[in-house]
């Protein structure tokens, strides 16, 4: 019998092989993703439970080569220290949309930003940092987690 008269020959296998198991992949990516938008901003803060107040989760986590988690989210301002409590963090001034501050991908509602908590983990053999653009008021929040 002719290959090219088959039902499914050989090319189609093939070809339904190429773009079915990298699909399969990425649907099992997604599925298996523990690092969900609560549980990612968690991470990013190294703190094991948010507080009850964090809502409005966004979040961004496209980068390949480095790991790169950016979420923002608003907070009530009264529990809000309780986010820096995971890493030694010191502060500065921020200016400008805190929506730009993303390093991932620009996340959340534009904001005034004032204040910029940051740390580099010594935990991150190869460099990186975790930082937190708020706004005057501590309520709305863009986080970022960048490892090398």
């Amino acid at each position: 019998m002719d290959i090219s008269k088959r039902p499914f020959s050989q090319k189609a296998i093939v070809i339904i092989l190429l773009v079915g198991l990298p699909f399969a992949y990425l649907l099992y990516l997604v599925a298996t993703d523990y690092r969900k938008n609560p549980a990612r901003v968690a991470f990013i803060m190294n703190i094991s439970e948010l507080p009850s107040s964090v809502r409005d989760i966004e979040c961004s986590a496209n980068a390949i080569t480095d790991l790169i988690v950016t979420c923002a989210f608003r907070i009530a301002s009264k529990d809000f220290q309780s986010l820096l409590s995971g890493w030694p963090f010191k502060s500065d001034q921020a200016f400008g949309d805190g929506r730009n501050y993303g390093m991932d991908a620009k996340v959340g509602p534009s904001f005034d930003a004032a204040l910029r908590y940051f740390v580099h983990p010594v935990s991150f053999k190869r460099g990186g940092r975790v930082e937190l653009i708020t706004n005057k008021d501590q309520t709305v929040v863009v986080a970022n987690r960048y490892e090398e």
